[in-house]
């Protein structure tokens, strides 16, 4: 995390799925429109992480790569 920052956070459209180094499990999956939600288990903790419908779907259960990328997180501010 950057200087002074508590930790990053990502929103879950800027969460890429299908490669980088970390591995999750889908536990839930979701259809809106034109997007689909996904909840995977990580070693991080829980991923929520939303992708175009039109892209192939992950079955629940199955292990897929997904990466964080820092260019494009939000920093966390420090309180107290």
């Amino acid at each position: 995390a950057p200087d002074g920052a508590a930790g990053l956070a990502w929103r879950p459209r800027a969460v890429m799925l299908g490669s980088g180094p970390f591995q999750g499990t889908v536990r839930g999956t979701s259809f809106a429109g034109n997007s689909r939600e996904y909840l995977l288990d990580s070693a991080l903790g829980p991923i929520k992480a939303e992708v175009d419908a039109a892209l192939p779907q992950h079955e629940l259960g199955s292990m897929i790569s997904f990466d964080l990328p820092v260019a494009v997180s939000a920093s966390l501010k420090r309180f107290g």
